[in-house]
């Protein structure tokens, strides 16, 4: 009897050991196929962050441009309404002191869009 016993635990010890050894393999073989496709998503990332950081610099240099292109334009016609308005003054005509500030007006709108869209992309 202490034969049989002793090989009866033999043979529980080696299931127990097959199934234990096939649970590692199986736990090893998944977290290879996580650890890859963790790898995969990390490089996939990193390239979306490059691309995104890219936009990023390309958005912040064209409104870098489109300020200069607008800001050129507008100091040349606040210039001009400022002399026509010094002009106005001599001449008393009500209706050109208005279109006057309303070119001003306008001038100061479109400086403070530019500078709203520049604090909110700094240029690099």
């Amino acid at each position: 009897m202490p034969e049989a016993a002793a090989s009866a635990s033999e043979t529980v010890s080696r299931a127990r050991y097959e199934r234990e050894k096939e649970a590692r393999l199986t736990t090893e073989r998944l977290l290879e196929e996580k650890s890859r496709e963790l790898y995969e998503m990390t490089l996939c990332l990193q390239k979306s962050l490059r691309k995104e950081r890219e936009l990023a610099a390309l958005q912040a240099d064209f409104i870098t441009a489109v300020s200069h292109e607008f800001r050129t334009p507008l100091t040349i016609i606040d210039a001009a309404a400022h002399r026509l308005s010094r002009s106005v003054e001599s001449l008393s005509n009500p209706d050109l002191e208005k279109k006057c500030q309303t070119i001003h007006g306008g001038i100061q709108k479109l400086t403070e869009l530019i500078e709203t869209c520049i604090r909110a992309n700094p240029p690099r």
